[in-house]
């Protein structure tokens, strides 16, 4: 529990704020002091003020039962209070122009701070390692590096939220139960769901950060050993990575939102499984908008990505295109890495819609494949220019 000061420092405001809401009724305290959930009730209330909303309106409409805001602690940060650390000290420190940090703060996608506004405990622990520990980063990169996790997070973010307030809270509105009923099983569920979704995010997180170290590792020993000569002994029939792309995925499901997005997911599920299973592979991982798959042959790969170039616009999916490599793959914990799988994904990327793109080494293993030649293309990742071929379902002409 807070004192009435303390309760005014974590909100940044003075005291006097505190008892003019305990005074309207906004703030309840037990035997003098504060509960920490009422930091954030204290800053809605400013917000509400500056849109012309008075404190006296909103305890009229909490008395009403038409507002609750009981688990504003549960889903707003209260356990940080503010530091005396400025955000000008904060550069001053460290050496660094103060608009730099400014900006470093509105790349991570939230609102850029005035140089007298003083950091909350958990910004003075992150801030200032993003300032230090990536001292080999100019101040340009340490943007981009800052602006890529504060895009990702807030999508996130976005999304998650929204799909809770769909599935729990406008449920529970729904449900036969009394105001202080709907507001506990809210608070109970948004506790369970931010922890679990906390660790989710630091798990997921390192899983994929430890897939892309070990991804480049494969990469540079590939090239290792091509500049020294060594090459592993070619194989007649090499395993094959493809890689499926929906054109415009992403946007339409930018514009229709996460229910259609959710919608286009399972339809694309459902023939991907099957168009890989119809020809011996599987479905590797999930890019958002496309799969990677792995077939141990060739055959197999150009025969379900012309299915899926076929079936995909069939079930209302947006135009799909393929890419198909083959040769030595390193497989670790379910997925496959090495050149083939990236020469794989550059090929799909150069496809266009409805197209099924094939290496030299894919075609040279399938003795009856109908394919069409095209001229060397330059790939982006790909030092070389690389002979690709158009397949095409057998009797179909050209």
């Amino acid at each position: 529990m807070l004192t009435a000061r303390e309760l005014a420092d974590r909100a940044g405001c003075e005291e006097e704020r505190v008892e003019r809401l305990v005074e309207a009724g906004y703030l309840t305290p037990e035997d003098g002091r504060f509960r920490a959930g009422d930091v954030p009730r204290i800053r809605l209330a400013e917000a509400f003020e500056r849109s012309g909303i008075t404190v006296e309106e909103i305890v009229r409409g909490i008395e009403a039962g038409a507002l609750d805001y009981s688990n504003v602690d549960v889903v707003l940060a209260v356990s940080f209070p503010l530091t005396a650390t400025t955000y000008a000290e904060l550069a001053a420190d460290h050496g660094r122009d103060l608009d730099f940090v400014l900006r470093l703060v509105g790349a991570l996608g939230l609102p850029r701070p005035d140089a007298g506004s003083r950091l909350r405990a958990d910004d003075a622990e992150v801030l200032p390692r993003l300032l230090t520990d990536l001292r080999e980063l100019s101040d340009g990169e340490i943007l981009r590096f800052a602006r890529a996790y504060g895009e990702a997070t807030r999508r996130v973010a976005d999304s998650a939220t929204a799909l809770f307030h769909s599935a729990v809270t406008l449920r529970l509105v729904e449900a036969p139960l009394t105001p202080a009923e709907r507001s506990r099983l809210v608070g109970e569920a948004a506790t369970r769901v931010l922890a679990t979704a906390e660790a989710l995010v630091a798990w997921l997180h390192r899983r994929h950060v430890e897939s892309r170290i070990f991804e480049l590792s494969v990469e540079g020993t590939e090239e290792g050993l091509a500049a020294a000569g060594v090459r592993p002994a070619a194989s007649a029939r090499p395993p094959a990575i493809a890689f499926l792309d929906l054109t415009g995925f992403t946007a339409l499901t930018d514009a229709h939102g996460d229910e259609a997005a959710a919608e286009l997911a399972a339809r694309l599920t459902e023939v991907v499984e099957a168009a890989a299973g119809e020809h011996g592979g599987r479905a590797v991982k999930w890019l958002g908008d496309g799969v990677m798959f792995h077939f141990p042959d060739p055959a197999g790969a150009v025969a379900a990505g012309l299915v899926l170039v076929d079936r995909t616009p069939e079930v209302g999916l947006p135009p799909s295109r393929v890419g198909v490599a083959a040769g030595p793959v390193v497989f670790r914990d379910g997925d496959y890495y090495g050149r083939t799988v990236n020469l794989a994904a550059r090929v799909a990327d150069y496809a266009r819609p409805g197209e099924v793109l094939v290496t030299e080494a894919v075609r040279a293993a399938l003795a009856n494949g109908t394919f069409d030649a095209l001229h060397p293309v330059a790939l982006k990742g790909v030092a070389e220019p690389v002979a690709l071929h158009r397949a095409r379902p057998p009797g179909r002409g050209g």
